[in-house]
Protein backbone atom coordinates (compact mmCIF):
# COMPACT_ATOMS: atom_id res chain seq x y z
CA UNK A 1 0.00 0.00 0.00
CA UNK A 2 1.13 3.64 -0.99
CA UNK A 3 1.56 6.60 1.05
CA UNK A 4 -1.60 9.09 1.84
CA UNK A 5 0.65 11.69 2.34
CA UNK A 6 2.97 13.12 0.52
CA UNK A 7 5.01 16.43 0.20
CA UNK A 8 4.21 19.02 -2.38
CA UNK A 9 6.97 20.35 -4.88
CA UNK A 10 6.03 23.94 -4.01
CA UNK A 11 6.81 23.12 -0.17
CA UNK A 12 10.32 25.75 -0.09
CA UNK A 13 11.66 27.63 2.79
CA UNK A 14 9.57 27.10 6.32
CA UNK A 15 6.49 26.65 4.13
CA UNK A 16 5.62 23.03 3.94
CA UNK A 17 2.56 22.23 1.65
CA UNK A 18 1.59 18.40 2.04
CA UNK A 19 -1.36 16.66 0.20
CA UNK A 20 -3.03 14.00 2.02
CA UNK A 21 -5.12 11.17 -0.11
CA UNK A 22 -7.05 8.59 1.57
CA UNK A 23 -7.15 7.97 5.36
CA UNK A 24 -4.34 9.37 7.33
CA UNK A 25 -2.54 6.50 9.10
CA UNK A 26 0.21 6.87 11.74
CA UNK A 27 2.62 5.37 9.84
CA UNK A 28 2.41 8.18 7.11
CA UNK A 29 1.89 10.55 9.53
CA UNK A 30 4.71 9.87 11.38
CA UNK A 31 6.68 9.14 8.70
CA UNK A 32 6.38 11.86 6.39
CA UNK A 33 4.35 15.15 8.73
CA UNK A 34 6.19 14.71 11.66
CA UNK A 35 9.46 14.25 10.06
CA UNK A 36 9.06 17.01 7.54
CA UNK A 37 7.81 19.56 10.48
CA UNK A 38 11.07 18.19 12.30
CA UNK A 39 13.15 19.25 9.60
CA UNK A 40 11.27 22.51 8.69
CA UNK A 41 11.35 23.87 12.54
CA UNK A 42 15.06 22.75 12.56
CA UNK A 43 16.17 24.48 9.90
CA UNK A 44 14.13 27.64 10.04
CA UNK A 45 12.55 28.27 13.66
CA UNK A 46 8.99 27.86 12.60
CA UNK A 47 6.73 26.64 9.90
CA UNK A 48 4.01 27.74 7.91
CA UNK A 49 1.71 24.77 6.99
CA UNK A 50 -0.29 24.14 3.74
CA UNK A 51 -2.31 21.01 3.43
CA UNK A 52 -4.36 19.83 0.47
CA UNK A 53 -7.30 17.77 1.18
CA UNK A 54 -7.95 15.14 -1.60
CA UNK A 55 -10.20 12.19 -1.17
CA UNK A 56 -9.77 12.67 2.26
CA UNK A 57 -11.05 9.60 3.80
CA UNK A 58 -10.67 10.59 7.97
CA UNK A 59 -8.10 9.33 10.46
CA UNK A 60 -6.99 6.37 12.07
CA UNK A 61 -7.23 6.42 15.81
CA UNK A 62 -3.81 6.07 16.27
CA UNK A 63 -3.07 8.95 13.94
CA UNK A 64 -5.28 11.14 15.61
CA UNK A 65 -3.59 10.89 18.89
CA UNK A 66 0.05 11.29 17.67
CA UNK A 67 -1.56 14.71 16.38
CA UNK A 68 -3.02 15.81 19.19
CA UNK A 69 0.86 15.31 21.16
CA UNK A 70 2.29 17.25 17.48
CA UNK A 71 0.16 20.04 18.63
CA UNK A 72 1.74 19.99 21.87
CA UNK A 73 5.32 19.87 20.37
CA UNK A 74 4.88 21.85 17.78
CA UNK A 75 2.01 24.38 18.02
CA UNK A 76 4.91 27.26 18.94
CA UNK A 77 6.46 26.83 15.89
CA UNK A 78 3.36 27.10 13.59
CA UNK A 79 2.82 30.90 12.08
CA UNK A 80 0.07 30.00 9.47
CA UNK A 81 -2.30 27.53 8.16
CA UNK A 82 -3.43 27.15 4.90
CA UNK A 83 -6.04 24.27 3.93
CA UNK A 84 -7.08 23.64 0.79
CA UNK A 85 -10.50 22.26 -0.14
CA UNK A 86 -11.41 20.64 3.49
CA UNK A 87 -14.26 18.53 4.18
CA UNK A 88 -16.23 19.64 7.15
CA UNK A 89 -14.99 17.20 9.24
CA UNK A 90 -11.56 19.16 9.00
CA UNK A 91 -12.98 22.37 10.05
CA UNK A 92 -14.39 21.29 12.92
CA UNK A 93 -11.34 19.94 14.24
CA UNK A 94 -9.12 22.82 13.13
CA UNK A 95 -11.78 25.25 15.15
CA UNK A 96 -11.70 22.68 18.37
CA UNK A 97 -7.53 22.49 18.14
CA UNK A 98 -7.06 26.72 17.37
CA UNK A 99 -6.98 26.76 21.71
CA UNK A 100 -3.64 25.24 21.10
CA UNK A 101 -2.25 27.49 18.09
CA UNK A 102 -3.40 30.83 18.08
CA UNK A 103 -2.20 31.20 14.78
CA UNK A 104 -4.04 32.53 11.80
CA UNK A 105 -5.80 29.43 10.22
CA UNK A 106 -7.62 29.70 6.71
CA UNK A 107 -9.26 27.64 4.49
CA UNK A 108 -9.12 27.75 0.39
CA UNK A 109 -11.26 25.87 -2.31
CA UNK A 110 -9.32 23.85 -4.83
CA UNK A 111 -9.12 25.79 -7.01
CA UNK A 112 -7.44 28.63 -5.51
CA UNK A 113 -3.90 26.80 -4.41
CA UNK A 114 -1.64 29.68 -5.53
CA UNK A 115 -3.90 32.36 -3.53
CA UNK A 116 -2.88 30.01 -0.51
CA UNK A 117 0.41 30.13 -0.81
CA UNK A 118 0.71 33.22 -1.41
CA UNK A 119 -1.35 33.78 1.72
CA UNK A 120 1.15 31.80 3.62
CA UNK A 121 3.97 33.86 2.14
CA UNK A 122 2.78 37.28 3.78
Amino acid sequence: MGSFISVLPESAGAILCLKVEGPVTIEDYNRVVLTEIKKTTERFGEFRLLVHYKDFRGWMPEAVAEDMEAIARYARFLRKFAMIDPPESELFSQKLKHHHFDRPVRSFPANEFDAALDWLRS
